[in-house]
């Protein structure tokens, strides 16, 4: 303790030195700390430490690493505010802090926003000097806190456990809670007068490019077919050599969805999109406070867009009031409509904690499997990603908790009878 006092006392004493008085003391305090961590990296070797350990380290980097952005936003927040780019000649704030830090003019802006963020928002300031969030988490956190300040203490409180997709889908549902029905239908119109497409190809390679700005309906519907092309690609490539990765797949996918390819048996392959709506905000015709209207995996729509195709045949409405989906239950493994509908509403990504793919999902037999006569009901059903899908059917790994409780365990080779039905909550959809 004598031999830290003294060191701050000597940094403090330096800092006096150059004039900074409180600021210079923080600079040398921070300098010192910058070459005691680059003295500790010279001498790191990871080979030489456990597994676990190099875990706990990596949480340890995690958080230095989060604390270091924090600074890093509040610094360029301030360093805007004094117009440090003008002396330099630089066409903007972003543009000087994108040189002073190697990101992107991208990077240099949302670095900045968040910093000014910070300074209204207490809650979230906290959090994000402590190192508790990573710097995209609290970028859109801010965003929706601006939107609704009385909704940081529930963002924040959730958003340390969730993925960054989770965090995003909550913010995201904040931030459309918050714009009245006027508001909600600007943007959405505005977001299709902006709607376009570019292509380009890469000089250095003859890569083709393509990349397309949609309204999250349009969107929706793309998704979905090029999901349903990518699955007819998926099984066509079972009889092939396996080398092509999903990515390869989903690409060929595109091709043939753009320039008309048929399915291998010569059939086209017809498409869904999934709206969840609240059947109060259907009625009144916008989302109002506690309510949502929106496509899963792709974001909040105006409640009109859901109007407008409850009509068509190829689109899953799910409505929080109707039909008692706890219910209906199957000896096959044919999913009734209502049941799957309500399952992509409560499982919108696979359930495993910390994975949240939202593509081709399976559904698993969570509790008794449907080979040991697990029924289709709503109370065994679960989504899953291919690859947990893959780790639980083995057998090594099982799948328990329940809905908004899962936990997914290394359990060795499989034993004993499986659990019973465990109570599930109720929902009610409109068939």
């Amino acid at each position: 303790m004598a031999a830290d006092h003294q060191a701050d006392h000597q940094a403090d004493h330096q800092g006096d030195q150059t004039g900074g008085g409180a600021d210079g003391r923080l600079r040398s305090r921070l300098s010192g700390i910058a070459d005691d961590l680059g003295a500790l990296l010279a001498g790191y070797e990871p080979e030489r430490v456990t597994g676990p350990d190099a875990a706990a380290l990596l949480q340890l980097f995690v958080r230095i690493e989060r604390m270091g952005a924090a600074g890093k936003a509040l610094s360029a927040h301030r360093a805007a505010a004094a117009d440090l780019h003008r002396a330099g000649g630089h066409r903007s704030t972003a543009h000087w802090l994108a040189e002073q830090t190697g990101d992107s003019v991208g990077d240099a802006i949302e670095t900045e926003r968040l910093g000014q963020a910070l300074t209204s928002q207490p809650g979230l300031d906290g959090a994000v000097r402590q190192g508790r969030l990573s710097r995209r988490k609290a970028a859109a956190l801010t965003a929706a806190v601006t939107a609704d300040p009385a909704a940081e203490d529930e963002l924040l409180r959730r958003a340390e456990s969730q993925t960054l997709r989770e965090v995003r889908d909550a913010c995201a549902r904040v931030r459309a809670r918050a714009r009245s029905a006027e508001d909600e239908a600007r943007r959405h119109e505005r977001l299709r007068r902006d709607r376009s497409c570019r292509t380009w190809t890469d000089v250095d390679t003859g890569a083709f490019h393509l990349a397309a700005t949609l309204a999250p309906d349009d969107g929706a519907r793309l998704l979905a077919a090029l999901d349903a092309a990518t699955d007819t690609a998926v099984r066509a490539d079972r009889t092939g050599d396996g080398t092509a990765t999903f990515d390869n797949l989903r690409a060929d996918a595109l091709v043939a969805l753009a320039t008309g390819g048929a399915d291998t048996d010569g059939r086209r392959r017809s498409a869904s999109v999934h709206v969840r709506v609240d059947l109060d905000a259907l009625r009144q015709g916008f989302a109002g406070p506690g309510q949502c209207c929106e496509i899963p995996g792709v974001g909040p729509v105006p409640v009109q867009v859901a109007r407008e195709v409850m009509g068509d045949a190829l689109t899953s409405i799910v409505i929080t009031d109707g039909t008692d989906v706890t219910t209906v239950c199957r000896l096959t493994r044919h999913i009734p409509a209502a049941v799957a509908s309500a399952l992509l509403e409560r499982d919108p990504v696979c359930v495993v904690p910390g994975c949240d793919r939202a593509d081709h999902l399976e559904v698993d037999h969570w509790q008794v499997d449907f080979a040991k006569g697990g029924p289709t009901a709503w109370w065994n059903l679960a989504h899953l990603c291919p690859h947990h899908h893959r780790l639980k059917s083995s057998g090594r790994f099982a799948l328990t908790g329940g809905p908004g409780r899962w936990r997914f365990e290394a359990t060795g080779p499989r034993s004993g009878a499986p659990p019973g039905p465990a109570a599930q909550p109720q929902l009610a959809l409109s068939g």
